[in-house]
């Protein structure tokens, strides 16, 4: 959350590392995690939460260079 306030929001989480299926989905170092499935996002529990809740299906609202940007993840074996 202290990435995001540093930004002027409220919540979010910014994305430490970014591999397999969550980088081929378009998910980026740096990126800012603000909601998932239109739920803000405050932390790391939250997060999971959300997206277990959503069967492991998740689109991201995510702030890239400060422009927002949409991710859509699924649960994937890797």
């Amino acid at each position: 959350p202290s990435a995001a306030r540093a930004m002027g929001l409220a919540t979010g989480l910014r994305v430490q590392r970014a591999t397999g299926s969550a980088y081929e989905r378009g998910l980026r170092v740096g990126d800012i995690i603000v909601e998932v499935n239109g739920r803000a996002v405050s932390s790391v529990e939250g997060f999971w939460d959300s997206v277990a809740a959503a069967g492991w299906q998740a689109t991201l609202k995510v702030l890239r260079d400060g422009k927002p940007q949409s991710v859509k993840l699924a649960a994937v074996n890797e």
